[in-house]
């Protein structure tokens, strides 16, 4: 039988023993049409919303309201602990990260330092080399050393500023 079908001059709530407010409101939260489906969603509601006998039964074990209050707490306890090991986590693994780091002063230092004498034996090659390569033309030698070292610190010159670019 429909909710919505006349009994006898019985408003619909009372066919379903609810106050008036109430069946408006369960109706917003989905009671359904037919009076005995109707009646088995309150029953449910009702169940699942009140009070009732203070224990629940899932899966053959029965448990009081304290039992659950101490269930609730043990899991918001782990629940907290899991939070704390996951952020813990995450500081360790930034740690690492830091320490793989280089400060930029420490870097330009370091290869200022390497890089100051390759640049000083690199200006030196052509005079040092000019005579063993060429002993019947040493400034010849020499000359073209030079300009293979100057295309050599333009392409240098070029990729830093490329790579200052990005």
């Amino acid at each position: 039988m429909d909710i919505d079908s006349k009994n006898d001059g019985v408003s619909k709530w009372d066919d379903l023993g609810i106050k008036r407010s109430t069946f408006y409101k369960y109706k917003q939260l989905g009671l359904p049409e037919q009076i005995d489906k109707a009646r088995e969603w309150i029953r449910n509601r009702v169940a699942m919303t009140g009070k009732g006998g203070n224990s629940v039964c899932v899966d053959g074990k029965t448990y009081t309201g304290k039992d659950l209050i101490d269930l609730k707490g043990r899991l918001l306890s782990v629940q907290v602990k899991n939070l704390e090991l996951r952020n813990l986590l995450e500081r360790h693994k930034l740690e690492e990260r830091k320490k793989k780091l280089v400060k930029t002063n420490e870097a330009i230092e370091v290869i200022y330092k390497v890089l100051k004498p390759l640049r000083a034996s690199l200006d030196q090659l052509p005079d040092n080399l000019g005579c063993a390569l060429n002993p019947s033309d040493p400034q010849r030698a020499a000359s073209i050393l030079e300009t293979e070292i100057n295309k050599l610190y333009a392409d240098l010159t070029k990729s830093l500023s490329e790579i200052g670019a990005k």
